[in-house]
């Protein structure tokens, strides 16, 4: 009975469309649980381009929106006007997610739609600039939905206006994402910002050393820091030459809410004084060099001191290195500020073949100061190692208190950056799994494998005894 009272309920969903779902949903748990199932169903629509030669009026009309579970669109710079307001006056209500350029043509429609609710349910937002053209200023616009808005763009000289008004418009806006040197106004949404993430991007017309630079951010920092719970502060390359910053951020206020703080260029962003006194609820914590300079990539950083001072940082569990030096310097016995760490994310730095496998090796032997470690990740990203090389250098890693070990070669745009050179029989890495048998899950991905090294291993594991850990090869 049962069982049939749930095939009808079921079938009676199929015909609601997504709004609705939040609405039957809250009637009782077994609502819930059927109408979550059912939303899990539906697809995610993604609408990539809106030209002649890709959707026409008859797909888009045939598109049932009750079926989906959102409608995600993206424009190429030279999309039909016609073709994007025939979309949205068939599937605006659906439409959860825009991916936009500012230098569009479609931009003004796109504006015009906003002001009169066109996009109701929009609840992402990604916003592209590519030229520096001024675009005309408008009005307060209808968002009250979006929770999620990205920027991104190497000059914003023309349109901060117009940025700003977005924003001001997003009543319930809970993530910010910045790529460029951009400094809006957050006062409206200080108590809705939960997630900001700011990269600087270098573009040839910006100084980042002039007091038009990184100075503007702590005032950014200072409105959204009693409310946020998750900052990520990065430099963002747009091109593959080295380039110098010699500007610094040394002033950081109090974020008594702060969870997870990813800074992604500490030699810029400067908060080993602000720790703990200044991020008391931090429970992850990432700490990267920015190297892409070669006076960034040496074991010795011209710094005598680690960027953590000696004060106990209790709360964070889950802490994130990308500098040797710096890890090394940390796990001194009975010094290291991060007494509690269970989770620990280290990126080898980029170095030659030779140095990066030293310095892989050095790290592994001051592992036995983190005494209640129960996950270590090592990310190979920016150097083509061996496998071999590696394997050698974890013959020290001491495995007490582990659970989970991954050993990760993925470099920034996903390419594999590890190559297996092991001999046909593989040993090296079965006795490596084997010695891993008090691990729960053993995880090797962005590896260049070879397939008698992959036989040879599933060969071992079909025969491994119910303590060996689960092993993935990726």
């Amino acid at each position: 009975m049962v069982q049939f009272l749930i095939r009808i309920l079921s079938n009676i969903f199929s015909y609601l469309d997504t709004n609705r779902f939040k609405t039957v949903r809250k009637v009782s748990s077994i609502w819930n649980t059927i109408g979550a199932t059912e939303l899990g169903m539906r697809k995610i629509f993604s609408m990539r381009l809106f030209s002649k030669s890709s959707t026409t009026a008859d797909e888009i009309q045939n598109v049932n929106p009750a079926l989906l579970k959102y409608i995600c669109l993206k424009f190429a710079y030279r999309n039909e006007e016609i073709n994007f307001q025939r979309v949205v006056s068939i599937l605006g209500r659906q439409i959860r997610e825009i991916h936009h350029c500012m230098d569009s043509p479609v931009w003004a429609s796109f504006l015009e739609i906003l002001s009169v609710n066109g996009l109701p349910n929009l609840v992402k937002m990604s916003i592209s600039i590519y030229s520096d053209k001024g675009v005309p200023d408008f009005g307060v616009v209808c968002l009250r939905n979006l929770k999620v808005l990205e920027v991104s763009g190497n000059s914003f000289k023309n349109v901060k206006n117009n940025l700003q008004t977005i924003i001001d418009s997003a009543a319930s806006l809970k993530i910010l994402k910045i790529r460029g040197m951009l400094f809006p106004d957050l006062a409206r949404c200080t108590e809705t910002l939960k997630t900001l993430d700011w990269f600087a991007v270098h573009g040839d017309e910006h100084n980042f050393n002039g007091p038009e630079g990184f100075d503007q951010l702590v005032p950014l920092l200072t409105q959204v820091s009693p409310t946020l719970e998750n900052l990520t502060l990065g430099f963002a390359e747009s091109s593959n030459f080295g380039f110098n910053v010699e500007h610094r951020v040394t002033r950081f206020p109090r974020f008594p809410k702060l969870k997870t703080f990813k800074n992604l260029a500490c030699d810029i962003f400067h908060v080993g004084e602000f720790v703990p006194a200044n991020f008391p609820n931090l429970v992850s914590l990432s700490l990267e060099l920015f190297d892409v300079q070669s006076q960034h990539l040496s074991f010795d950083v011209l710094r005598d001191d680690p960027v953590i001072p000696r004060v106990l940082h209790e709360g964070v569990t889950h802490l994130h290195l990308g500098n040797t030096r710096d890890f090394i310097n940390i796990s001194q016995p009975l010094t290291n500020p991060f007494p509690n760490v269970a989770h620990l994310t280290f990126k080898n730095p980029r170095a030659t073949n030779y140095d990066a496998t030293a310095k892989l090796a050095n790290m592994i032997e001051s592992l036995a100061t983190w005494k209640l470690l129960t996950r270590l990740d090592i990310l190979i990203k920016n150097q083509k190692l061996e496998l071999s090389q590696i394997l050698k250098a974890l013959e020290s890693l001491d495995l007490t208190g582990l659970s989970e070990l991954r050993i990760i070669g993925l470099d920034g745009n996903w390419s594999k950056t590890v190559f297996d050179d092991l001999s046909s029989d593989a040993e090296e890495l079965i006795d490596f799994i084997a010695k891993c048998e008090p691990l729960k899950r053993l995880i090797f991905q962005g590896i260049w494998w070879k397939a008698a090294s992959v036989v040879q291993v599933m060969e071992f594991l079909a025969w491994k005894k119910p303590s060996n850990p689960v092993v993935i090869l990726a």
